[in-house]
């Protein structure tokens, strides 16, 4: 972090000095509407490359979700059928339903 910012702040600096020293010369060459104006856009894009990289980096996979098993109080997996601690079945919201045979 402390590498970082001195690296920005040494580069911002050198390149100050070169705008500074480029600003210096008498004839500079006028630049076309369109070509600034494709420059402009490069940049924004590399900014906003920039932010989905921070964004991606700091983006951490969240844990699975939990409950309670009902016997021991073991944090389980949501969708365990049974509880790897004490290997009580955990019971169902919606039990299935046995098929009913159609009558005859």
């Amino acid at each position: 972090s402390q590498l970082a910012r001195f690296l920005s702040l040494s580069l911002n600096s050198y390149f100050e000095k070169q705008k500074a020293e480029w600003q210096k010369e008498p004839h500079e060459p006028a630049i076309p509407e369109s070509l600034a104006a494709a420059a402009a856009a490069a940049q924004q894009l590399q900014v906003s490359r920039k932010q989905d990289a921070r964004q991606t980096a700091t983006f951490r996979q969240q844990p699975p979700p939990m409950k309670a098993c009902l016997s021991c109080h073991q944090q389980i997996h949501r969708n365990a059928p049974i509880c790897p601690l004490c290997k009580a079945k955990s019971r169902s919201r919606n039990p299935k339903k046995p098929k009913r045979k159609p009558d005859e």
